[in-house]
């Protein structure tokens, strides 16, 4: 018996119907959303520019790369974790205003409130300290962020 896409069996033959082609046509326009880690975004831009906040502009980045490949941008949706007023005030209040510009460009935004765990990991010389949130540049761990 024929199989067609991810081995399903298609009686297509004993049916008079033909049966389907595995690949489809590529498209002449391809269309593209980019989807954007917040979070993930800063701390490559972090490593690889050594930026000290997150000075990116979304839509400008998404409507370049798309623009490069040749494909039509058609819209952008942007992730990031915020912290509560209480936590962190100076970040609280640049996230809700950098949210808000970003917004106002047509991007849609998904945010939520940054989830702390307190833990303890190992920094250069063995040392131990109280670490918070998730994902830890002074030892590599995805666990936590050693405090400094």
């Amino acid at each position: 018996m024929p199989q067609g896409p991810g081995g399903v069996i298609f009686l297509g033959d004993s049916l008079n119907v033909p049966a389907p082609k595995a690949e489809f046509p590529e498209p002449k326009i391809k269309r593209a959303i980019a989807f954007i880690d917040g979070q993930n975004l800063y701390h490559h831009a972090r490593e690889a520019f050594g930026v000290t906040h997150p000075n990116y502009d979304v839509l400008a980045l998404a409507r370049t790369i798309c623009q490069s490949k040749g494909w039509f941008f058609k819209a952008a949706r942007f992730y990031t974790g915020t912290p509560e007023l209480a936590d962190d005030p100076v970040w609280h209040h640049f996230w809700a205003k950098k949210l808000l510009a970003i917004k106002r460009q047509g991007v849609h935004v998904f945010s939520r409130r940054l989830r702390y765990r307190k833990m303890e990991c190992a920094l250069d010389g063995g040392q131990f300290q109280a670490a918070v949130l998730t994902g830890c540049w002074a030892c590599r761990s995805s666990y936590c962020a050693g405090l400094r």
